[in-house]
């Protein structure tokens, strides 16, 4: 809990209130702290603190909490009866509604699907020092694509995809530091060569979750100084593959889904709990390793086309208007959009969290100190002063990616299970394709928009990674209609989308579990039996009308083989 004297000089400077009345807001929170989760109570009292709402309002919050209600629909929904009903050519032909040099494909990470992962963090961590597995299924051979990548990429082609995301798996490629493995290396080389005589372009990953063993005892990205290890790396695969047109490369596959559960949520390696300070540390460093690869690997080909793949996933407070559920949102937005978004658009890295003090004119810093001397230790406070200013680190996108699959209701700072959204078998996640068309309008606000005001470029924006795992044929269907229809209506609204990649190609391994199957290929795998790990392109009616859409697109655009 922070210091009570902090949290009341806060909110008596920030708000031009008295002692008193900054008492009555604490003990509110204080003496209600079983409605929160652990640490919540202090970090809304002092997000009231640092001005996210005056003293006015936190009365009224208090007066009117109980009675708040819960949300039955909102403005983040749509009527998709009325949608459907007024919608049935787009239904029925939707290859019309896009354009000619769209991509449409379908990703696979390393880990998730290679195999011969034992040089990875991840792969050691499944079981803890006692011998008991953190994970539900251990990962063993995952689809052994190391080994089956042509029938990968044949059912790639097969379904009537132009493009195939995979990802390089660093541990293989550079099993010790500085030493790389020319035979793994061939591999992805061998790879790229059979996809463009399939007649798709590629999407090429840096970075997906998983690091080199080596790497994470060297604590990974928590150190400024081992960028130079990512970036010799990426440099060497430009090196090795090359340019051609229409390939995209990524560094990151999400910074924010590889730094939370990591050292926020602890339910990946290192496991690390509650530490935001080092979460935000990590961010700012893969930040400015995507800035260095991107110079380094434009100095060896200056055609090289790079971007990074962000996770967008929406925070919505369950009851609106309720200052619990706002400021909760708002202080998970501010640590997993705002931060990149801001890098991107200003070059700088920086944000404190719960409170941005700085922000506060009339506190003198002696208080700051003092309050920020208070604060340090609690899981929800984070402070990251720029270093420096990256003024053109604008240049180093030549695309975007989203990553998008739905949202959050928080109450009191913990998630709401939605009774009116469909659920899936990631039980993180629900069925909202409304969020689709949010996420693409909050890049181009947020990010394109101004990188073109300062710089007059602007910037492609490709939907990267977007799935649904459920066995049911019929939510498989609407799920990809009103996906479509979505990413249809962010184009008709000014929000250009060059592409669109399905997650995932391959049931695959879902980091600890074997049990959500997204793919649009079935794998058959040896859980509870003698599976063969044999594909089978699934045809369920869902399924079937996205192979019919990317179909009749490729009907519609009849082109040859990209340039090799």
């Amino acid at each position: 809990m922070f210091s009570k004297k902090a949290l009341l000089l806060a909110l008596a400077m920030t708000q031009g209130c008295t002692v008193v009345q900054a008492n009555v807001v604490f003990d509110h929170f204080k003496n209600n702290a079983g409605k929160y989760a652990a640490g919540a109570a202090a970090t809304m009292a002092t997000a009231a603190a640092g001005g996210f709402y005056g003293y006015k309002r936190v009365q009224e919050y208090i007066a009117t909490e109980d009675n708040a209600a819960t949300l039955e629909t909102s403005k983040h929904h749509e009527n998709w009866d009325k949608i459907e009903a007024e919608n049935q050519e787009f239904l029925q032909n939707p290859h019309d509604a896009f354009p000619a040099d769209f991509t449409w494909g379908a990703g696979t990470s390393y880990y998730q699907v290679e195999g011969a992962a034992e040089n990875t963090d991840q792969y050691n961590w499944q079981i803890d020092e006692q011998g008991n597995q953190r994970v539900q299924h251990l990962i063993g051979n995952a689809c052994d694509s190391w080994n089956r990548w042509r029938e990968d990429i044949d059912a790639a082609h097969e379904i009537g995809l132009n493009q195939y995301r995979f990802s390089i798996d660093w541990s293989k490629v550079e099993p010790t530091p500085g030493v790389f493995d020319q035979t793994a290396i061939d591999r992805y080389k061998e790879m790229v060569t059979y996809i463009r005589s399939k007649g798709m372009t590629e999407l090429i990953g840096f970075h997906h979750y998983a690091d080199p063993q080596w790497f994470a005892e060297k604590e990974a990205f928590t150190k400024k100084e081992n960028i130079k290890d990512f970036v010799r790396f990426c440099t060497r695969m430009v090196q090795e593959i090359g340019h051609a047109p229409g390939r995209l490369w990524a560094t990151f596959n999400s910074p924010t889904g590889y730094a939370f559960p990591k050292y926020h949520q602890g339910i990946r390696v290192p496991g690390i709990k509650g530490n935001t300070q080092l979460t935000m540390e990590v961010l700012k460093n893969m930040a400015k390793a995507h800035w260095e690869v991107s110079k380094a690997c434009k100095a060896v080909n200056p055609n090289f086309q790079i971007g990074i793949l962000l996770n967008i996933m929406h925070l919505d407070p369950w009851r609106e208007g309720h200052l619990a559920d706002e400021n909760v949102c708002k202080i998970g937005d501010k640590m997993q959009n705002e931060c990149i978004f801001n890098f991107f658009t200003t070059g700088k890295f920086a944000i404190e969290t719960p409170v941005e003090l700085d922000s506060i004119k009339m506190l003198p810093e002696w208080m700051k100190t003092f309050i920020r001397s208070k604060m340090q230790g609690n899981g929800w406070y984070a402070r990251i002063v720029a270093e420096d200013t990256n003024e053109n680190v604008s240049e180093s996108l030549d695309f975007i990616g989203i990553n998008h699959y739905s949202h959050m209701y928080m109450k009191n700072a913990e998630k709401v299970n939605v009774p009116f959204e469909t659920k899936t078998q990631n039980e993180n996640y629900t069925i909202y394709p409304e969020g689709m068309y949010r996420a693409i309008k909050l890049i181009h606000e947020k990010m394109v928009q101004p990188i073109k005001a300062k710089t007059g470029k602007e910037i492609p924006v490709y939907v990267t990674e977007n799935g649904v795992s459920h066995d049911d044929p019929q939510v498989r269907l609407k799920f990809f209609q009103r996906t479509m229809y979505m990413i249809k209506k962010a184009m008709d609204d000014g929000y250009p989308v060059h592409g669109y990649t399905y997650w995932s190609l391959l049931d695959n391994y879902e980091w600890g579990s074997y049990d959500k199957k997204y793919g649009l290929v079935h794998v058959d795998f040896p859980i509870g039996g003698n599976g063969t790990l044999n594909r089978t392109i699934k045809t369920d009616i869902g399924t079937n009308w996205f192979r019919n859409l990317v179909t009749n697109y490729k009907q519609r655009f009849t082109a040859g083989a990209p340039a090799a």
